[in-house]
């Protein structure tokens, strides 16, 4: 015994909803389906936020070895899931393969460092590079090639890159000056 609620009836005061323009909500008496409307759909705003936090995280990956980290932490990731892959050509050599284990999770932790402890970044850089090429009798030919070229290349990377504090003088970007503006130094002169 089912009882099915009784519809709502609007008080005599009340105002009754009027169509909503360019939206046809009743079906034509044909039985052909509602109108779509004829406005587009509102997209999400692209306000300040997502700007904003684009700037942020572009400034603050540019006074690190940001890519460095991120191909070090591939390399080594790339390498641990090849040392569980089911295949039969897997290698593990002495203590149940532990140095197939610990060498790309070392590897994953150093790349990490690189990413937020960039003071210490050449000590990282070269033991990543070391791991990398250690990788290659220990963990299945450095993760069938590819996770020890990732490893060198982000070590190598690493390496490479310097603050923009250690740039000399000449090598420094110069400020960017907007448009329509003159520089001040041909403004004052």
């Amino acid at each position: 015994m089912t009882t099915e609620p009784e519809p709502r009836q609007a008080s005599p005061g009340a105002a009754q909803p009027g169509p909503v323009p360019g939206f046809d909500l009743q079906a034509d008496p044909a039985g052909e389906p509602p109108a779509v409307p004829d406005y587009p759909a509102p997209t999400p705003p692209q306000g300040r936020w997502t700007r904003r936090s684009r700037l942020a995280f572009r400034s603050w990956r540019r006074t690190r070895p940001f890519w460095g980290g991120f191909f070090v932490v591939l390399g080594g990731g790339e390498i641990l899931f090849s040392e569980k892959a089911p295949l039969k050509v897997i290698v593990h050599f002495g203590l149940t393969g532990l140095a197939g284990y610990l060498i790309p999770a070392v590897m994953v932790l150093c790349g990490v460092l690189l990413v937020f402890n960039p003071q210490q970044r050449l000590f990282y850089a070269i033991l990543s590079v070391l791991l990398a090429l250690a990788s290659w009798p220990t963990s299945n030919l450095g993760g069938f090639f590819l996770g020890m070229l990732f490893g060198l290349l982000g070590g190598s990377l690493a390496f490479a890159w310097t603050p923009l504090a250690d740039l000399p003088p000449h090598k420094q970007p110069k400020p960017k000056v907007p448009r329509g503006k003159p520089p001040k130094a041909a403004a004052e002169g």
